[in-house]
């Protein structure tokens, strides 16, 4: 039987990981975008599906590996299978393990990763006569804007059904964040400047209705209406109602950091200071141990247990979009903070499976 497309096996890492394999930090760095880290598992680097394991010196054969799997299987996949050329944005219901039903919803969060994926492989010169991946990128933008934008309220719903009609029109931080970083990408990609006016606009609404000025930060589960919820119901599908999360905190710096790159704009300067603060701080310290998930609205701790441990797999993504925002504000990069983190996660990843902090 013919390998899934997506279908991939992991490389071992067996040597320390050096930082210097980034480079020059970018937007879009190699090693993070294959990086995996899991409670208990090993850290590990996927490969091809037909590549045999080498050392970890081979790098840069691996990379061009992945590359052409990049530019020959990933992106004509999903470009073929994925893109709802009909009622616009994108159809996403793929497992690689087993057949799963057809897509029946469309999600804020997938669909505004869509729209980054394609304008991102655009901006990277990934084409061919078969595929238009700024085409693409540019269908889920008109459906984000289209059918998933609040034109009254403001901001983004959570999830529509195929033809773009709101299922859950709330507001979630975590999903405002993908949105923000799609619209810059899809800018950069198409040079069109209404995608940075929405982006632009998307942050002033949020910092409107989400920023805590008491406290720092921002609220993260919103009404339509943009009233705060602080009690958890079936309907709040990420992270939980009256805390904040080092997941919603993480993407939305991750947005910040971009959005900044492109405007260079000092209110959004002001919020990336914060947000990486914020972050450095109470969510991915020094000290990778103390990781958490949430903290209370003042940054009390969460002594709910289902709010105890950590995740590798975030912890290795902050150190590198953490690099990645100082990149943009000029500062000198945190290289001990990054090498702390990295090292937490090769150290322990052995051990059995758990979700205490380590």
């Amino acid at each position: 039987m013919r390998p899934h497309p997506l279908r991939v096996q992991p490389l071992r890492l067996n040597a320390r990981l050096d930082r210097r394999m980034l480079g020059p930090v970018n937007r879009c760095p190699l090693l993070p975008a294959f990086l995996a880290v899991g409670a208990g598992a090993s850290l590990t680097l996927l490969a091809p599906s037909h590549a045999a394991a080498t050392p970890f010196e081979d790098f840069p054969a691996q990379a061009a590996l992945l590359r052409q799997e990049l530019s020959e299987k990933v992106l004509p996949y999903w470009y073929d299978h994925c893109v709802d050329w009909q009622r616009g944005g994108f159809l996403l219901s793929d497992d690689a393990a087993k057949p799963v039903p057809p897509a029946t919803q469309k999600m804020l969060v997938s669909q505004a990763r869509m729209v980054w994926g394609f304008a991102h492989a655009h901006l990277k010169g990934y084409r061919d006569p078969q595929r238009d991946y700024l085409r693409a990128a540019r269908l889920g933008y008109q459906f984000l804007l289209e059918r998933f934008r609040d034109l009254d309220q403001g901001g983004y719903f959570w999830r529509t059904d195929l033809d773009g009609q709101p299922l859950n029109d709330r507001k979630y931080l975590y999903g405002q964040a993908f949105v923000v970083y799609a619209l810059v990408e899809y800018h950069r990609a198409s040079e069109d400047p209404a995608a940075l006016r929405h982006a632009m606009d998307l942050y002033r609404v949020i910092q409107e209705r989400c920023h805590d000025r008491r406290h720092d930060g921002w609220g993260e589960h919103y009404t339509r209406q943009w009233e705060l919820l602080t009690e958890q119901d079936p309907r709040i599908e990420v992270e939980r109602a009256g805390l904040k999360s080092a997941n919603a905190h993480l993407h939305w710096m991750e947005a910040l950091a971009e959005l900044f790159d492109v405007t260079q704009d000092r209110e959004v300067r002001r919020s990336l200071l914060e947000a990486l603060r914020l972050n450095q701080k109470y969510f991915y310290p020094k000290n990778p141990a103390k990781s958490c998930f949430h903290r209370q609205p003042n940054w009390a701790p969460v002594t709910d247990p289902r709010s105890a441990g950590l995740s590798y797999g975030h912890n290795v993504e902050f150190a590198w979009l953490m690099v990645r925002a100082e990149e943009v504000l000029g500062r000198r990069p945190s290289w001990s903070h990054f090498d702390a983190i990295l090292e937490h996660a090769l150290r322990v990843r052995h051990r059995p499976r758990t979700r205490r902090t380590l």
